[in-house]
């Protein structure tokens, strides 16, 4: 493991990241970012969602990976009344954005890594509101699991550096098993108040994502 981040500066929650190895000489970083109730003392879980995810990347070809278990942003205690909330996405989106673009400035050697960020549940939002903000997300692919939504309606309006605007779809990816509860919040009723939307099912066909 390297621990690549620790740190207590919200003054509420202490933020860690962690890898299963040197993203710097990594061929393939994946950015794992879980959603509702993580927390670093929880994080075994996290911790074999990391190990499995190395292991299939190689399984597929991937000469070296390496992922990052990034509970880097203080995440939603509770499902009730916390997820439904956007304020939690929308202050550690800020804070995945740069570490993405550390990763891309600390990396070495002539050829870049392949960099994707994977978002899991309320992950998925964080992912999602790093990826609309001004500046692109510096990953090639994103992928969405059991979103609540990305805070878009469309893939369109998510930017990834070095994809042309309009092919977003071909980076953008998502998923969820047939008994998970999400999309969940995109189906609340606007007239529910103290309830964000948290935009579109990603999964949908609507949203133009892969």
């Amino acid at each position: 493991r390297m621990l690549l981040g620790m740190d207590d500066a919200s003054g509420q929650r202490v933020h860690t990241i962690i890898a299963d190895g040197d993203p710097d000489k990594a061929s393939h970083v994946t950015t794992y970012v879980p959603g509702t109730g993580s927390q670093p003392s929880k994080m075994e879980g996290d911790v074999e969602r990391v190990d499995s995810m190395s292991g299939a990347a190689a399984k597929f070809g991937a000469q070296n990976p390496v992922t990052i278990a990034w509970l880097g942003y203080d995440a939603p205690p509770e499902v009730v009344n916390d997820a439904t909330q956007s304020d939690y996405a929308r202050a550690g989106a800020p804070a995945l954005n740069a570490f993405q673009d550390g990763l891309r400035a600390t990396h070495e050697g002539d050829i870049p890594s392949k960099n994707t960020v994977l978002g899991h549940s309320y992950g998925t939002t964080v992912v999602g509101l790093s990826a609309a903000e001004s500046q692109p997300l510096e990953a090639d692919n994103v992928v969405m699991v059991a979103s609540p939504g990305a805070g878009v309606d469309h893939a369109r309006e998510l930017t990834l550096a070095g994809v042309p605007d309009g092919e977003q779809y071909k980076h953008i990816f998502s998923t969820r098993a047939e008994n998970d509860p999400t999309p969940g919040y995109s189906n609340i009723p606007d007239l529910i108040p103290g309830v964000d939307r948290h935009g579109s099912d990603p999964t949908s066909a609507d949203f133009g994502a892969q």
